[in-house]
């Protein structure tokens, strides 16, 4: 079988662990369940994605150097008019950024758009592409499966269509928090096909990092995530005070603290959480930051912590997987509907705090009450391991 799948991948000057880690799961699942496909990705950079994933890539269907939303629309309009005539045909006739995707597409037997947080009216660019990629799959007849996903938590009119417009495409539609599944339902996506699941990543496994042995010599440790943050405009200064609330969860838990960036650049420039973490390292020496990871170092460092403080999604659904105890550092509406979701599934949303109060004093002691009830904790997540296992062979049955 021949699937074209799509993810936000294949970038290297902002090489983001999740995204990638959401596509190799999906197919490393699919071959555990004894499916033999040819997978071909559509990515930002097809080389990088093939040594990265191991999997054919093609340059994506591309709406990122759109300007506006006029641009976007004229874009897909002229796409429209290439897929109009037949799908053996759309190869001679496509500019030639897109006549790899589109030759792909009419090649395979399905389509896939791979796990995400990018349909909302935040990320125009990614919905235009994936309803670019939904419309050569129905008009080629193939089809259609989305999972993994996060919708909204907000639409422009123009987002919200698309959005619908793919799910009433969709053969088979993965939501990864309730809010999503509830917005699908919303939106239209037929209840027979429209699931509830797992982010696709929690059943990866981890391998060591080189730099684990004399980041972690003295564990336990404590694993820690956080993207660039800034100032907030009342000055409240977020890297000294957060760099002295790590400094008080290590004093008070004995633990090392390993700053594990989750996006940087991959040839080697500080940029991003590897820029964030330097500073924070800078503000305070007992700190230890990780390399930029790869996927499976990343997952690593969350399956061996003793528990997990991240503001970034997917370390918390590693330590999901792992039964790891997890807190996460929401920073808006959008990120405490993905991360609290993802602690929800396994009973623990209450695990959760808002940037402003970690940064006001809030993170070391919610921090240290995490350390002090991680048996139970990691008990209690051990327990939702059979639903974690079963909700990811119902969906990747389904898919």
């Amino acid at each position: 079988m021949r699937i074209v799948i799509v993810g936000d991948i294949g970038h290297t000057a902002s090489f983001h662990v999740g995204d990638e880690a959401m596509t190799l799961a999906l197919i490393e699942e699919t071959a555990r369940a004894g499916a033999e496909i040819h997978w071909t990705a559509l990515s930002v950079q097809p080389a990088q994605t093939t040594r990265t994933l191991g999997l054919a890539a093609a340059h994506g269907l591309s709406f990122r150097d759109c300007s506006d939303a006029a641009e976007r629309d004229g874009r897909l309009a002229q796409f429209d008019a290439i897929i109009a005539g037949p799908p053996s045909d759309w190869a001679h006739v496509a500019p030639p950024e897109w006549r790899d995707a589109l030759a792909a597409i009419a090649d395979s037997d399905a389509v896939v758009i791979a796990g995400g947080g990018n349909l909302s009216r935040t990320w125009p660019e990614h919905v235009f592409e994936r309803a670019a990629v939904a419309r050569a799959a129905r008009r080629s007849g193939k089809p259609l499966a989305l999972t993994g996903q996060t919708l909204g938590p907000f639409f422009d009119d123009r987002t919200r269509d698309l959005v619908r417009e793919m799910l009433a495409d969709s053969v088979f539609v993965g939501l990864r928090e309730t809010h999503s599944l509830t917005l699908a339902l919303e939106l239209g996506s037929p209840p027979d096909r429209t699931l509830l699941q797992f982010d696709d990543a929690i059943g990866l496994e981890g391998t060591e990092p080189p730099a684990a042995s004399s980041l972690v010599a003295d564990r336990p440790f404590i694993a820690v995530t956080f993207n660039r943050l800034t100032d907030a405009s009342d000055g409240l200064g977020i890297v000294p005070r957060l760099a002295a609330e790590l400094q008080s969860l290590r004093r008070s838990t004995g633990a090392a603290i390993v700053l594990v960036p989750h996006v940087g650049s991959l040839d080697g420039t500080a940029s991003d959480d590897v820029l964030f973490g330097q500073a924070l390292v800078a503000a305070s020496g007992e700190l230890r930051l990780a390399p930029l990871p790869s996927i499976r170092d990343a997952v690593w460092y969350c399956q061996h912590a003793d528990i997990v403080v991240s503001s970034r999604y997917h370390p918390i659904v590693f330590a999901a997987g792992a039964a790891t105890p997890s807190l996460f550092i929401s920073q808006d509406h959008y990120t405490l509907v993905k991360g609290q979701g993802a602690l929800a599934l396994v009973g623990l949303a209450p695990w959760t705090l808002p940037i402003d109060g970690a940064a006001m004093g809030g993170l070391a002691p919610a921090a240290l009450e995490l350390w002090e009830r991680r048996e139970a904790v990691r008990g209690h997540l051990i327990g939702a391991t059979e639903q974690v296992t079963r909700s990811r062979r119902e969906h990747v049955d389904a898919v």
